[in-house]
C-alpha cells in the first residue's frame, strides 16, 4: 500500500461477503434459535443451540447468581418470543431499541446475537482446518456460497505484503487503523495467521502479528484473540455466551466507552485516505464517525456504496461535507471531487482500485 495513514471503515456488507448474516439474513438466523411445543396442554420452549441452551442458566440468574426453573423458563420464553417476531423487525438494533426498557429482553437479544456470529465464525471460509493452520490452499477452494479466494480480506494483506519482509509489513500494518462496526473478528483472525504463515513467524513474532493490528470496534466485539500453538486462536470459539453478550452495544445505544472514542478520533483526524468496505451510512453511525471530529483538510474519502442509488450517493457526499469538521472546504468543487463511492463489493472496489490504493 502506498505510504501515508489510512483509515478503514468496515461495515455490515464487508462481513456478508465472507458468509456473515446481517440485516434480515441476521434476523432470520436469529427466528431459528428458539421453538416452541405443546405437551399435555402446555407450550415448553426449548433452544436449538447448544451454546445459547447452556448460557439460560445464566441469564436467568439474578444479582446473587440465584435462578429458578421458572426464571430459566421465562428467559427461554423471551427468547421464543424474539425469535417468533425477529421477522417483523426491520433489524435486531431495532427490535431491541424498540424493547430497550427491558433489560431481560436486550439481554437474551445480545445473546442470540452472539450465538449466531460463533455459528458463523466457526463456519467462515476463512476458518482452515485446525490442524493445518498454515495451509492457506483453503483460499482457493469454495465453501458453501462464498469463497474466501474472493475475500477483499485476502486483497488488503496482498497489499501489505507486496514487496515487504516481516519488518516492513508491520511499517506498512502500523499505518492503517481499522474501524470495524462488526462484532466479528474476521480482520483479526485473517490477517494474522496470514502473516504468521506467509513470514514463517513463531514466538514473539507472531504475537507481533496480532498486536500490530490497529482495529477499534465501536461497539464491541467478541472478544479478543489469542496467539496459542503458533496462531491466533479464539475464533468461533466461546466460553461464556452470557459474558460474551455483556461486550457488545446495539448501534441506537452508542459506544459507551471514550477510549474507543478517542482511537477513531484519532485514526480520522490523522488519515490521508478514508476507505469504506461494506458501509451502510447509517446517519447515527455517521455521527459517531464525524460529529466529533476536529476541522480538518477533506481526505480522500472512497469505498463502497453496494446498492445505493446515484441519488443515495449524492446525500451520502452531502452528509459527509455536512459535519463541521470539513466545514473550511464544503464549499469548495475540489472536497466534492474528493469523494468517491462505488457500487461495487468490498473485493470488486479494492481490485479496481488497487493501482490507486498503492500510489
Amino acid at each position: 500500500m502506498a505510504p501515508g495513514k489510512i483509515a478503514i471503515v468496515v461495515g455490515a456488507g464487508a462481513s456478508v461477503e465472507l458468509g456473515f448474516p446481517a440485516g434480515r439474513g441476521l434476523l432470520g438466523k436469529i427466528a431459528g434459535k428458539v421453538h416452541a411445543t405443546s405437551v399435555d396442554s402446555a407450550t415448553q420452549y426449548r433452544s436449538s443451540s447448544k451454546r445459547f441452551a447452556s448460557a439460560v442458566q445464566q441469564l436467568a440468574a439474578n444479582e446473587r447468581g440465584q435462578f429458578s426453573l421458572g426464571q430459566e423458563r421465562a428467559v427461554l420464553k423471551d427468547a421464543y418470543w424474539l425469535a417468533s417476531n425477529a421477522p417483523l423487525a426491520p433489524s435486531i438494533d431495532n427490535l431491541l431499541h424498540t424493547h430497550q426498557n427491558n433489560p431481560q429482553i436486550v439481554k437474551i437479544g445480545k445473546a442470540l446475537i452472539c450465538d449466531c456470529l460463533y455459528d458463523a465464525e466457526s463456519a467462515s471460509p476463512l476458518m482452515p482446518d485446525t490442524k493445518k493452520r498454515s495451509d492457506f490452499s483453503f483460499l482457493h477452494r469454495q465453501r458453501g456460497d462464498h469463497s474466501a479466494t474472493t475475500s477483499w480480506l485476502s486483497r488488503i494483506f496482498w497489499m501489505l505484503a507486496e514487496g515487504s519482509d516481516f519488518d516492513q509489513y508491520l511499517q506498512k500494518l502500523a499505518d492503517i487503523s481499522f474501524i470495524s462496526f462488526n462484532y466479528d473478528r474476521c480482520i483479526e483472525h485473517f490477517l494474522t495467521n496470514a502473516a504468521i504463515s506467509y513470514f514463517r513467524l513463531e514466538g514473539e513474532d507472531a504475537k507481533r502479528a496480532l498486536d500490530g493490528i490497529q482495529i477499534v470496534h465501536p461497539y464491541g466485539s467478541l472478544g479478543k484473540l489469542r496467539i496459542e500453538g503458533g496462531a491466533a486462536a479464539g475464533f468461533g470459539e466461546c466460553e461464556d455466551l452470557a459474558n460474551a453478550a455483556k461486550n457488545i452495544r446495539t448501534f441506537t445505544e452508542g459506544m459507551g466507552h471514550e477510549s474507543r472514542s478517542e482511537k477513531i478520533k484519532s485514526a480520522l483526524g490523522s488519515a490521508e485516505r478514508i476507505l469504506f468496505l461494506g458501509f451502510g451510512f447509517i446517519p447515527l453511525n455517521m455521527d459517531l464517525l464525524f460529529s466529533t471530529l476536529p476541522p480538518r483538510q477533506v481526505p480522500m474519502i472512497a469505498g463502497t456504496s453496494k446498492g445505493l442509488s446515484p441519488a443515495s450517493v449524492e446525500i451520502v457526499t452531502d452528509m459527509l461535507l455536512g459535519y463541521p469538521a470539513f466545514a473550511a472546504e464544503r464549499i469548495m468543487s475540489t472536497a466534492r471531487k474528493r469523494i468517491a463511492l462505488q457500487d461495487m463489493t468490498c473485493c470488486a472496489f479494492l481490485d479496481h482500485n488497487s493501482f490507486a490504493l498503492r500510489r
